[in-house]
């Protein structure tokens, strides 16, 4: 199903991703440990109310990001904690 630009965003700040502004997107990158790392995505600049479609969501998000369809949706409706994305970053030695 689409999800609202603002429902990714929030989720992906509170997971320890910092926003930035690129010339077109808006870039998160994942941050460890003070540091950024290879780890990140990239979303329209447009409105926040925008629908992410489920081609975008469930093909190049959830595999730049590094998880499975389910892990993105537990991502993004934060039965997924910053502690528990780490710990999968870390199994998969990402990290």
């Amino acid at each position: 199903m689409p999800r609202k630009k603002r429902e990714i965003n929030d989720a992906l700040l509170s997971k320890g991703f910092e926003k930035r502004q690129g010339s077109k997107h808006e870039l998160y990158i994942y941050v460890f440990e003070e540091k950024k790392t290879a780890i990140g995505t990239k979303l329209s600049r447009g409105s926040m109310n925008m629908d992410i479609n489920d081609n975008l969501l469930y093909g190049f998000i959830k595999m730049q990001l590094k998880v499975t369809n389910r892990q993105l949706d537990d991502l993004i409706d934060c039965p997924m904690s910053a502690q528990d994305y780490e710990k999968h970053l870390r199994m998969r030695g990402l990290i």
